[in-house]
C-alpha cells in the first residue's frame, strides 16, 4: 500500500509523526509532506528546538523520533 501523510502546522504534528512510525511498522510505502510550521512545532515537541536544514537530514531525524 502507498500513503501520502501531510503533516501541517497544527500543534498534532507529532501525531503525525506516531502514525508514520506505525504505517512504517506496517511496511506501507510512505511518502510524508510536511509544511514549515509543521517543522517548527516538531523541532519545538520533540526535537529541543534544533531540526537540520537538508532534505537527508530532516529525513534521519523523523526516523530517530
Amino acid at each position: 500500500m502507498r500513503v501520502l501523510l501531510g503533516i501541517s502546522g497544527a500543534s498534532g504534528a507529532v501525531y503525525g509523526v506516531r502514525c508514520a512510525g506505525l504505517l512504517l511498522a506496517q511496511g506501507v510505502d510512505l511518502h510524508v509532506l510536511v509544511t514549515p510550521t509543521a517543522w517548527e512545532i516538531l523541532s519545538a515537541e520533540l526535537g529541543g528546538g534544533e531540526v537540520p536544514g537538508g532534505l537527508d537530514g530532516r529525513r534521519e531525524w523523523l526516523a530517530r523520533l
